[in-house]
């Protein structure tokens, strides 16, 4: 990939409001190394490294785990009848990306973004949180996607669309 184009996905990764400050050192060179200019593929996967970030009262890891070809989005819309899988994913507890990938895929509004994005390429990331009481203890986790259109039309939607795909654990006392 482009630098100029790794650098507009990371520019777009900082703005993503559920996210700690972006380590560019440890995402651009992964995604400068992946080479998909050529993919017929909706999605390619990235190697997974995770930034650490620390607060008083949780932990989180971010992953970057997708890149997605928005050239190839047209090609690639399914029917809504694929959100079972990811509804019975997520009832077991389980965090997929390629579940994910195929939830976007179903969803007409996410898939017009993407293939409106004057960008080549989009991301799919993964931010796992755990958060602490006073003893230092996990009282809960979540698991959200990240979801990362540049210049998309309609940030609020695939914010509401993170949400709603977020896999919360809650660890009881």
């Amino acid at each position: 990939m482009e630098e100029e184009t790794a650098q507009i996905l990371i520019k777009e990764l900082r703005k993503h409001q559920a996210l700690p400050q972006i380590d560019e050192n440890i995402f651009l060179p992964i995604i400068l190394r992946t080479n998909i200019d050529k993919s017929k593929k909706f999605q390619e996967p990235l190697s997974e490294i995770r930034q650490r970030s620390i607060e008083p009262e949780k932990e989180a890891y971010l992953s970057l785990r997708r890149v997605i070809l928005n050239k190839n989005a047209k090609n690639y819309g399914l029917e809504e009848q694929e959100n079972l899988v990811r509804y019975i994913s997520a009832k077991l507890g389980v965090y997929s990306s390629n579940d994910l990938c195929r939830i976007i895929r179903a969803n007409s509004i996410l898939m017009e973004m993407i293939s409106k994005c004057e960008e080549p390429f989009s991301l799919l990331g993964k931010l796992e949180t755990s958060y602490f009481n006073e003893e230092n203890k996990i009282t809960s986790s979540t698991i959200r996607p990240i979801l990362v259109i540049p210049n998309a039309s309609n940030k609020n939607y695939i914010y509401d669309w993170e949400e709603k795909h977020e896999i919360t654990y809650k660890k009881s006392s």
